[in-house]
């Protein structure tokens, strides 16, 4: 079973954990050698938490994207564990720290998914168009790549 996921808007995800600028380098430059996003970000559907890839995000904000690729879930099927000492990563303290924007120190949580995140491939060009997100939906086909259809079609 794919996951069904959309393209959504930068500015509307709310990270949760700093990252590290020798991480967020070493991604950038395989995002652009790619030239295709290929890693979709994961986010809890009812706040737009980034659960997973918050060094993907600050790429694609360094980049001047618009938009990313986004698969949304929720807490109620996902687990989350620290991985550092001392840390309480309970989703409401998650959701408490993406509001106020205390942001955990780099890789503190790990969210466990019911399932493997599939690959997508989604030209980085069209990531750059501020319309794009709002004309697709994508689904993450178990062939590792996502197939855009205009939503007007699907209607």
């Amino acid at each position: 079973m794919s996951y069904l996921s959309k393209i959504r808007t930068l500015n509307d995800l709310r990270p949760t954990e700093a990252t590290t600028p020798h991480r967020q380098k070493q991604i950038m430059n395989l995002i652009l050698r790619a030239g295709f996003w290929t890693t979709p970000i994961v986010v809890d559907k009812n706040s737009d938490v980034i659960m997973d890839g918050h060094h993907r995000y600050q790429c694609a904000q360094a980049l001047g994207f618009h938009s990313i690729p986004v698969i949304e879930m929720c807490y109620t099927t996902v687990r989350v564990e620290a991985r550092r000492m001392g840390f309480d990563v309970s989703p409401s303290e998650i959701y408490r720290r993406a509001i106020s924007g205390d942001l955990y120190p780099p890789k503190t949580t790990r969210h466990i998914f019911p399932r493997e995140i599939e690959p997508c491939n989604v030209p980085l060009s069209a990531l750059r168009e501020p319309e794009w997100n709002k004309r697709c939906v994508m689904v993450w086909q178990s062939t590792q790549q996502c197939n855009a259809r205009s939503m007007e079609a699907a209607e």
